[in-house]
């Protein structure tokens, strides 16, 4: 036996208390007199199951007293020295049985490779017992990514993303290439990325779009499940990151529209635009004040979505008051419902006013389309003797339907239901 050869065996006798590992080498003394000497008496046969051992070797027996529990290989680390383990483009998953047909023989999925059917996991918390001999086979996991790929909107310039980074090469993605991917982690989870997937930075979409959601069919239909998890397919996971085109701020909560609403610009128009993404109900929310003679000039794309129950008041208001502000030629409101939209104000004593529910001023230009609203309230309560509302005449009954000031007819508005009461 050479020095090389015993340092192997006794190395691994030290950490293991007492068990014999598989040699390459003839034992003097023989592997029965080992085994005879450190008493034994149960083995586990470590069958590679389509990968190797160090060597190249297709199977390793270990050596246990009476009582030990079997090592976990691939799982347990040793503290001098681990058993090396492989398989190309595969992850030890565990170990267990091997499936065996009703005479009791092992059912090969692969005879040639070696490669057994698996039956149950090892259950490696069991104690050894003298004249156990166990036969284990090894569980292989492919090893898997999670590739994404890029849909577009149907707005998309050439269906195409052009970016390019302050200190890199420009990058042009296509709808369907493959933007990027992730590596499963040691519990074989993905989680939902922080970053772009595009820019690789947080909250930086690139020029001209904006990341809207991660999708699990390449048609977008179905939102992905976080985090992600490793299958036995043995095939990547695909994934579709959906950028839409535009520079959006989306809409999604309660919070999300009192933002949109309450921006102040300081006298400039708010050329943003805001995409909705849900129905919005304010029920539970208290009445917000808005800004008076605010400005908007950028694009609110309602997509079939409702605002209901929202609920503004609003006092000392000298000056024009609605829920958008005036619209600049620029601007842009469509696919929206406004519904039992209420509004509770008071003028600045004496103060002549201009209040509307939708818009109290609407410059050429600007396009409205598809915008209902149904059952709003506006109420007022003047101050004083000398109070106007709408340019010094006071409404005359009722009946009259403060929606929008604009010397154009608007057709993209329908009005329904909506009153007006002064006190």
């Amino acid at each position: 036996m050479t020095a090389k050869c015993k340092k192997f065996v006794l190395l691994v006798l030290a950490v293991v208390f007492g068990l014999c590992l598989f040699a390459a080498c003839s034992f003097e003394p023989s592997l029965d007199d080992v085994k005879k000497q450190y008493n034994l008496v149960a083995s586990v046969t470590y069958h590679a199951n389509g990968g190797y051992f160090e060597g190249e070797k297709e199977s390793v027996s270990l050596y246990y007293q009476n009582g030990q529990t079997a090592i976990n290989i691939g799982t347990t680390k040793l503290p001098e020295r681990n058993i090396t383990l492989t398989r190309e483009g595969y992850t030890i998953g565990g170990w267990r049985t091997a499936a065996k047909d009703e005479n009791g023989n092992v059912i090969y999925e692969d005879e040639e490779k070696g490669i057994v059917k698996l039956g149950d996991p090892v259950d490696f918390s069991a104690a050894l017992k003298d004249g156990d001999e166990w036969d284990v086979y090894a569980y292989w996991i492919r090893n898997q990514i999670v590739q994404v790929f890029l849909a577009l909107d149907a707005d998309a310039p050439e269906g195409k993303i052009t970016y390019k980074p302050e200190n890199g090469e420009e990058k042009t993605y296509r709808a369907g290439d493959q933007i990027t991917k992730y590596d499963f982690d040691t519990q074989g989870m993905v989680k939902k990325p922080s970053l772009n997937v595009i820019t690789e930075k947080k909250n930086k979409n690139p020029a001209g779009f904006t990341f809207y959601e991660f999708y699990a069919d390449e048609a977008c239909t179905q939102t992905v499940e976080w985090p992600l998890s490793r299958n036995d397919s043995g095939k990547n996971v695909q994934i579709y990151a959906k950028f839409i085109t535009g520079e959006w701020n989306f809409i999604s909560t309660v919070n999300d529209l009192i933002s949109m609403l309450q921006k102040n610009s300081g006298g400039s128009a708010d050329a943003e635009n805001y995409y909705f993404r849900n129905d919005i109900d304010c029920t539970l929310s208290q009445a917000i004040g808005l800004p008076e003679n605010h400005e908007f000039a950028g694009e609110i794309r309602g997509n079939g979505y409702k605002i209901s129950n929202l609920k503004i008041s609003q006092n000392n208001i000298s000056g024009s008051f609605s829920l958008f502000g005036k619209l600049s030629a620029t601007a842009k409101i469509s696919d929206l419902t406004l519904e039992n939209v209420s509004m509770t104000l008071a003028n600045r004593t004496n103060a002549s006013i201009r209040a509307y529910l939708f818009s109290h001023e609407i410059e050429s230009g600007a396009k409205i389309t598809n915008v209902n609203i149904i059952g709003g309230l506006l109420t007022m309560r003047f101050n004083g003797d000398g109070s106007y509302l709408f340019n010094g005449k006071l409404p005359a009954e009722t009946t009259e339907c403060p929606i929008y000031a604009s010397a154009e007819e608007q057709p993209g508005i329908i009005c329904d239901g909506n009153q007006i009461y002064k006190s």
